[in-house]
């Protein structure tokens, strides 16, 4: 069973679509696994320096909810590629199909409209 190129390229539309979507919401998952990760090391190595001075700034971060940039995953990239590639899927969705050729024929034809035309 052979099918229409139209309707493969409507499913591999689709198929963009929720993959755009899925990538999005992956990205988030992974970026906030990740900067929890990187957090946790964070705090294995200034505690294990055994200095008083480090460990005195890092409770202090950890009161005020701060943390070093190289801690902190941004999702945003892979925010912005899942729309990308949904945007992709949504625009092959668009594009309309070309009409076939007996069906153009048929409305090409001028029919009358008024008694006059038809005599």
């Amino acid at each position: 069973m052979m099918r229409k190129l139209g309707d493969v390229m409507r499913v591999f539309a689709w198929c963009l679509v929720v993959a755009g979507l899925v990538i999005g919401s992956i990205s988030v998952s992974y970026a906030t696994y990740e900067t929890t990760t990187r957090e946790a090391g964070w705090i294995r190595r200034e505690l294990s320096s055994q200095n008083a001075a480090r460990l005195r700034r890092l409770i202090h971060d950890i009161d005020l909810g701060d943390r070093p940039a190289g801690v902190i995953v941004s999702p945003w990239p892979g925010v912005i590629a899942g729309a990308g590639v949904s945007a992709f899927g949504v625009l092959i969705l668009a594009i309309r199909r070309p009409a076939r050729q007996a069906d153009l024929n048929d409305h090409t034809r001028r029919r009358p409209t008024s008694d006059l035309e038809r005599s």
